[in-house]
């Protein structure tokens, strides 16, 4: 009898709990994982002009009034867009 991929998965995830991702790995996951965890810790970017820097909270809260503002246009979660360089 052949176990399916589905299975195989669900039965690694009971032997070693914790190690396996119960959900999709997105930037928003990982943006909330960061602000949890490192709201006041500083990050740090560098431009063609200058050295930026903030902390995880305001980089996820700006990421927040920036996806807000978007629903508000009418694009919703899916949805494709590009970004003139």
């Amino acid at each position: 009898m052949a176990v399916s991929a589905s299975e195989t998965r669900r039965a690694q995830a009971l032997a070693f709990p914790g190690l396996m991702q119960e959900g999709p790995l997105l930037i928003r996951g990982i943006a909330e994982r960061a602000e949890q965890l490192f709201a006041r810790r500083e990050v740090v970017s560098r431009t063609n002009d200058a050295v930026e820097r903030s902390t995880y909270g305001e980089v996820v809260a700006r990421a927040r009034r920036l996806a807000s503002s978007l629903q508000r246009l009418g694009i919703r979660p899916g949805d494709r867009r590009t970004t003139p360089a």
